[in-house]
């Protein structure tokens, strides 16, 4: 029993509940309170939901002509803790399109929780409080014990088991539905890819200074090394180690440019350990061993020696609005701006990359057509290739349900320019229902 009128809540709801036990174990809440309470929950601004029955059943659903104003709630809590756009735009967008669809689960307590559909205990675990969903590590669900990625149903209730241990890991962001936990759940792990990161840079650091017979470390500690770094373009200390340490920069690019400043050498000298090789010895030696080697097709800002290649995901093509990830180990991954994956990356690791225009890049990618089961369909669309004067690298044929076929041919293009002139030219083959850009597996 809760009495909600002699302790009305902070914004202003005043009802009196209670919740008992039903036919079936069905849990049942009852609430009660005076006209005026009611159009205050119901349109002013304790409003929270809105219910509806449908046909005598005992089902409950959202009604589709009321305002649920929780989503916009955790929209403005989110806000507050996000940088980068784009994480934002799509948080809005898996919200509006699941504000409709959802599933009512009760608490251990008999409070009833909103949450999306498709939710699961780690919904519900970061609905509760952020700290418990940080840290779930399983649930109860009807008093049975099931696994982090089980899907809630409406009437299920939830009881989230926590260990201190417990971290959330990437694949958590494939198993929750509500934007505010998918959203909490990113910003924990950028923030240990960045501590992580931070950690790797002053290691290169110190590895690289050995080189010269310098302590990178006491460097770290001098009052003057600010002054540097700023010098150099960086903002704060942490900037140029996180750089390091994810690979944006090499370690010894760092030290390239640190030399070249006076302060830093003079830093440097003092701290130097003895050794037959003196300090302008070393920096000319590096700095004739280092040559700018050019990135074919592709001008990555900022970095040289770098190892690149396209991601598959999205297969980009010259002509097309581009951006670097930084990746562990393997250099740089290309993707195409407009690519859905972008979300997930940690945005500190994303650089900026251009097309080289002067020079002719021929990239491979895949087209998929969806057509109807036609005689000499095949031989007509690669006719159609043909004659726009590409070259089929590959072509595969695979039955799909209602008599459709699913043909996807792998090409050589130069441009996207070529490739909207392609797809234009077969989406008028007779029998052709879809076009597309994509990849082999998608």
């Amino acid at each position: 029993f809760k009495d909600y009128i002699a302790m009305p809540k902070s914004n202003n709801y005043q009802s009196l509940h209670t919740a008992v036990i039903g036919p079936s174990g069905w849990r049942i809440e009852i609430q009660i309170r005076t006209k005026e309470m009611d159009d205050v929950a119901e349109k002013g601004i304790a409003a929270h939901w809105f219910y509806k029955e449908t046909g005598g059943s005992n089902k409950v659903k959202l009604s589709h002509n009321s305002i649920d104003f929780n989503w916009l709630k955790d929209l403005l809590e989110s806000e507050q803790l996000l940088e980068d756009p784009l994480a934002f735009i799509s948080l809005i967008k898996d919200t509006l399109f699941k504000v409709v669809d959802n599933v009512y689960v009760f608490s251990p307590k008999g409070d009833l929780v909103e949450l999306p559909n498709g939710s699961t205990p780690i919904d519900f675990a970061f609905f509760v409080h952020s700290e418990v969903g940080l840290h779930c590590k399983g649930a109860r669900v009807n008093g049975l014990q099931v696994p982090i990625s089980f899907k809630l149903k409406t009437g299920d209730t939830v009881e989230i088991i926590t260990s201190p241990t417990q971290k959330p890991s990437r694949d958590w962001l494939q198993m929750v539905a509500s934007g505010k936990a998918r959203q909490r759940i990113r910003q924990v792990l950028k923030l240990e890819e960045f501590e992580r990161s931070l950690l790797i840079g002053r290691e290169l650091l110190v590895k690289e200074g050995r080189k010269y017979k310098i302590s990178f470390a006491k460097i770290l500690k001098q009052d003057d090394f600010l002054k540097v770094a700023q010098k150099i373009g960086y903002n704060d200390i942490d900037s140029l180690l996180v750089d390091v340490g994810y690979g944006k920069i090499l370690p010894q690019q760092i030290f390239d440019k640190l030399l070249a400043d006076s302060t830093f050498s003079s830093m440097a000298e003092k701290l130097q350990q003895p050794s037959s090789e003196t300090l302008s010895t070393a920096v000319s030696t590096n700095i004739n061993r280092s040559e700018n080697t050019e990135v074919t097709g592709v001008k990555i800002s900022g970095m040289d020696r770098v190892v690149f290649r396209f991601a598959r995901c999205c297969e980009p093509l010259p002509g097309d609005e581009i951006v670097g990830f930084v990746t562990r180990g393997r250099g740089v991954t290309i993707h195409k701006r407009s690519c859905e994956q972008i979300v997930d990356f940690d945005p500190h690791r994303l650089i900026d990359v251009q097309w080289d225009e002067k020079l002719k890049l021929s990239r491979s990618m895949y087209i998929r057509i969806v057509t109807n089961d036609m005689v000499g369909l095949l031989a007509k669309l690669t006719q159609c290739i043909a004659d726009k004067g590409i070259n089929i690298l590959s072509a595969k044929v695979n039955q799909m349900p209602n008599r459709k076929f699913l043909h996807i041919f792998k090409i050589n293009l130069e441009n996207t320019a070529q490739a909207e002139d392609l797809i234009r030219k077969i989406e008028h083959v007779d029998g052709v229902l879809t076009v597309e850009r994509g990849s082999k597996s998608r």
